[in-house]
C-alpha cells in the first residue's frame, strides 16, 4: 500500500507492472527472433490452466507455473532469472534497454530553457502544501536529499536565514543553490530544528519517447491495435 515514503508516491505500481511486461517480452522477442512474445506466453498458459479448455491439465495457475512455461518456450530458457528479478526482488524494469530493441531512446521531457534553470538552481524532491503561511511536507521523490531529514508533517521554517512561508519564497531560497551547502530550519513535532544539506539538482527523468522505431516497433504497435 503507498505511502509517503514509497515509489508509489510517484508511480503508479499498475504502470510498473505494465513496463515489465513490455521489457520481458522485448526481451523473450530478442531471444527468440521475433518467434516468440509474451502473448504468445500467455496462449500456452491458458491451453495449460484455463477453465474452458481442453488441454488444461491443472486448473489455476502459480507463479511457478508462470516461470516454467516461460523457461520452457524457444527464447525463455535463461529468462526465469529476469522474471525473479522483477517479481521477487521488486528490480525496476530496464526500459532504457527494452527500448533499444526497437531502435528507440528515451529522453527528458523537459524544454531546453527549464533545463538551463535547473542545471544551477536547487531542488529538495519534495511535495508540500501551503497551510495558512507554512510550507509542509507532504511527501518525498526519489532521489530527495531530504529524505532522512524531514517527515511529513513538518514545517520548512527557513533555509540560508530566508524565510519560506510561500512556495514563492522557497523557490527564491533555491536559486542558484545547487551544489551549495544550505542551512535549513524546520519544525518537527511542535521543535524547532537545524540541519546542514549538500543541495541536489533537479532530477529529469526520461519518460519520453524518441525516434521513429524500426519495422519490429511497427509490427509491435499494430498488432495492439483496433
Amino acid at each position: 500500500r503507498g505511502h509517503s515514503f514509497s515509489r508509489e508516491s510517484q508511480i503508479s505500481y499498475y504502470n510498473e507492472g505494465e513496463l515489465a511486461i513490455f521489457c520481458l517480452d522485448a526481451e523473450l522477442q530478442r531471444r527468440s527472433n521475433g518467434q516468440n512474445g509474451v502473448c504468445d506466453l500467455m496462449v500456452e498458459l491458458c491451453n495449460r490452466h484455463a477453465i474452458e479448455y481442453d488441454s488444461a491439465d491443472q486448473l489455476g495457475v502459480t507463479y511457478n507455473d508462470i516461470r516454467k512455461a516461460l523457461t520452457s518456450m524457444n527464447g525463455g530458457s535463461r529468462l526465469g532469472t529476469m522474471l525473479d528479478s522483477l517479481m521477487k526482488s521488486r528490480q525496476l524494469p530496464d526500459v532504457e534497454k527494452a527500448f533499444k530493441h526497437y531502435s528507440l531512446k528515451l529522453i527528458s521531457d523537459v524544454k531546453k530553457d527549464v533545463e538551463k534553470d535547473d542545471s544551477i538552481d536547487a531542488w529538495l524532491g519534495i511535495a508540500f502544501k501551503d497551510s495558512g503561511g507554512q510550507l509542509v511536507v507532504t511527501s518525498h521523490q526519489t532521489g530527495s536529499p531530504l529524505r532522512e531529514l524531514l517527515m511529513p508533517g513538518d514545517e520548512i521554517i527557513a533555509i540560508n536565514g530566508r524565510r519560506t512561508d510561500s512556495k514563492n519564497r522557497l523557490n527564491s531560497s533555491l536559486k542558484g543553490q545547487k551544489g551549495k551547502m544550505a542551512n535549513i530550519i524546520y519544525n518537527h513535532e511542535g521543535v524547532v530544528k537545524s540541519a546542514e544539506i549538500m543541495m541536489l539538482g533537479k532530477v529529469h527523468h526520461k519518460v519520453k519517447i524518441d525516434g521513429k522505431g524500426n519495422q519490429k516497433w511497427r509490427d509491435y504497435i499494430s498488432s495492439r491495435q483496433g
